[in-house]
């Protein structure tokens, strides 16, 4: 009977997607997904059988630019892709269910997950990698500390225990994620900057799980960069070390001898794309593809984006409110 229900809400699904686009009522990236739960509250779990390759990214920033990258390079193969950054269990439901084919298994899903909704994905989601970029402050009205952030995360890796963890080996806070795999870590060993270095002096201190204060050998950006503290915790060993040159509009990065430009701005974005190559080499993806792919790379809208307003080419960027903030 189930079974008969997962089918049932695809159709459905389909149907409310068709209305929607004809009534110009919603733009539908989460309502289908409260529907098709409410007809199938596992639907998750039997979407599980069409998709080989179940990738996950979450974290606190650059979910949505790091998925769309690797979702870029893997466009010309079936693919499920969260394309609109609906990120919380109603819109990931939403995205699969209007890309399921009934009839085909797609190679890779790549899903984008809030870090809260992390832990209910993975309660019928049976990823094979999970990504995580970084963890930041921007949300502590949702989670109090950035130890609460990592608990959630941590609570959803304990429902699947055998995930491949790929993990931003320069943010401290990533390090204690665990799972019954070894994590593969991917980082940057040197920055430059074509038009001269951005460096901010005052960065914030930051505190190891003994208490003592993190020294750094290199720091990039925030708490990003090469620690290690007195206790003996260190950054770990990186499989994939990134040399990055940041240009005005792309960057380029250097991963084991490899060259790859990106057409990202900023060095954030240029920690995604490292955290994007490195799962697309993870999994196989031959360098010459990802190196052809990436240059034709187009950003998220409102991510980095330059348009034309009155005239004027404009720098469009999305920053996340701060807590307390109308």
């Amino acid at each position: 009977m189930q079974r008969i229900m997962f089918f049932f809400s695809l159709l459905v699904a389909k149907m409310a997607y068709i209305f929607l686009r004809v009534t110009k009522l919603s733009s539908g990236t989460a309502f289908i997904g409260l529907i098709v739960l409410k007809l199938c509250p596992d639907f998750l779990k039997f979407a599980n059988n069409y998709s080989k390759v179940k990738i996950n990214v979450t974290g606190t920033n650059g979910k949505t630019t790091t998925t769309a990258l690797i979702a870029h390079v893997l466009k010309d193969k079936n693919i499920i892709y969260n394309s609109t950054g609906a990120n919380m269990l109603t819109g990931v439901v939403n995205s699969v269910s209007l890309q399921i084919n009934p009839s085909k298994v797609a190679e890779y899903s790549v899903i984008e997950a809030d870090e809260a909704h992390l832990s209910k994905i993975y309660d019928n989601y049976n990823a094979d990698y999970l990504l995580v970029t970084n963890l930041f402050e921007d949300q502590l009205d949702r989670y109090g500390s950035l130890e609460g952030t990592r608990a959630v995360i941590q609570k959803a890796i304990d429902k699947r225990p055998d995930l491949q963890l790929v993990l931003n080996a320069d943010d401290p806070f990533l390090t204690g994620l665990k799972s019954n795999k070894e994590a593969v870590y991917f980082g940057v060993e040197n920055v430059s900057y074509a038009q001269g270095a951005c460096i901010n002096d005052k960065e914030p201190e930051y505190s190891c799980v003994c208490g003592k204060k993190l020294n750094y050998s290199k720091r990039f950006y925030s708490k990003i960069g090469h620690y290690s503290c007195e206790c003996g915790f260190k950054r770990p060993e990186v499989k994939y070390n990134a040399n990055i040159v940041v240009y005005s509009n792309h960057s380029e990065i250097e991963i084991l001898g490899e060259k790859y430009d990106v057409p990202v701005m900023g060095l954030f974005n240029a920690y995604n794309a490292v955290g994007a190559i490195a799962m697309l080499l993870e999994n196989g993806i031959d360098s010459k593809q990802i190196r052809e792919s990436l240059v034709s790379f187009k950003v998220f809208s409102g991510r980095c984006e330059y348009r034309m307003l009155n005239g004027h080419k404009t720098l469009i960027q999305l920053i996340p409110k701060h807590v307390g903030e109308t």
